[in-house]
């Protein structure tokens, strides 16, 4: 949410509704100096895992590394991971510093992450954080064809929401009822 560099992403809005532009951005100077504003705002001294969350191709791959190593270098962060990534970018960034982790979107209807990148991070010990499992709401079932979004709310422009595919991934959830509902509750008291 700072200066207006880097890659735009998309449109949004702030908490109180004012329109905001959200850029993807990787420089050095901006890399450090986010990371420290939130040493700030945590109140403390260091970070466990410090993700760049978007490539940004306004920035070569080496320059945003470079950032996290020196971060790592001075103690402000244990380990660097990446967000977003393809295999491709990680294996660049990874010429400058060793990453732990790349987090992506994955659930059951978004799992093109096994072709390439499940693979790369098994091989070379990267973990995966996966984000977005229930598909930004989609696999909760409670968005049917016809379904209103909000203003300012993107999801019906995605594909998952559009078309023929929630009347396919409402169904496919349906096949699941059975399933789910031979299993008993989900949460138990311990």
């Amino acid at each position: 949410m700072g200066p207006e560099e880097g890659d735009f992403a998309f449109k949004s809005q702030d908490n109180d509704g004012k329109p905001l532009d959200i850029y993807k951005y990787g420089g050095k100077e901006s890399i450090i100096k986010e990371c420290e504003d939130s040493l700030r705002r945590l109140k403390t001294d260091y970070i466990d895992l410090y993700q760049q969350h978007w490539p940004d191709v306004t920035t070569p791959i080496p320059e945003t590394m470079e950032a996290l190593a020196q971060l790592i270098k001075s103690g402000k962060v244990r380990a660097a991971g990446v967000s977003n990534y393809d295999r491709a970018q990680m294996t660049e960034a990874e010429k400058t510093l060793k990453l732990a982790s790349d987090q992506v979107p994955y659930s059951m209807v978004r799992r093109d992450i096994e072709q390439e990148l499940v693979p790369y991070c098994i091989e070379n010990k990267k973990s995966i954080l996966a984000y977005s499992p229930l598909q930004r709401g989609v696999l909760t079932g409670k968005i049917r064809p016809g379904y209103t979004f909000n203003e300012g709310d993107n999801r019906g422009d995605s594909k998952y929401f559009t078309g023929g595919n929630l009347t396919r991934i409402n169904a496919f959830l349906e096949e699941l009822r059975p399933l789910a509902a031979d299993r008993g509750p989900v949460w138990r008291s311990w």
